[in-house]
């Protein structure tokens, strides 16, 4: 399992639907299918921050419709810090900025390299790491 997926199987850390993603990512990538495993990123960090939002707001945040209702969710809550631009009401963030790069054509941007698809699963790890350590241990 990746660091990401070792990090989420932590006891409380209070996102599961990440689980599975990561397996298949880790499974893609040992294969070299590197196309495969990018497209596994972006569901890793979608479910991530659905997860952090249904377990800081479970009401609210299992309600909400697409998947961009939760990162508005969290940022008006101040999970996502606004003052970082980590979120902003005009798209132009850090969480935003990552998703753009992670499928720049698709869930599948195509053909892909080792070094392209590591960059992007290092952006995914540092990424999770970061709010799974604001979750469990607040800012």
């Amino acid at each position: 399992m990746t660091a990401a997926g070792e990090s989420l199987a932590e006891p409380g850390a209070g996102v599961a639907s990440v689980s599975q993603p990561s397996r298949d990512e880790r499974s893609a990538r040992t294969r070299g299918d590197w196309a495969a495993a990018n497209g596994q990123l972006r569901t890793i960090l979608e479910s991530l921050f659905d997860d952090i939002a249904r377990n800081v707001r479970p009401a609210e945040g299992a309600q909400l419709p697409t998947s961009e209702n939760p990162r508005a969710l969290l940022a008006e809550i101040g999970f996502l810090a606004t003052d970082r631009n980590e979120w902003t009401q005009d798209g132009k963030n850090y969480i935003n900025g990552v998703f753009k790069m992670l499928h720049t054509e698709g869930s599948h941007p195509g053909l892909s390299d080792e070094d392209h698809s590591t960059f992007r699963l290092h952006l995914v790890l540092i990424t999770t790491r970061t709010f799974l350590r604001r979750l469990r241990f607040g800012r």
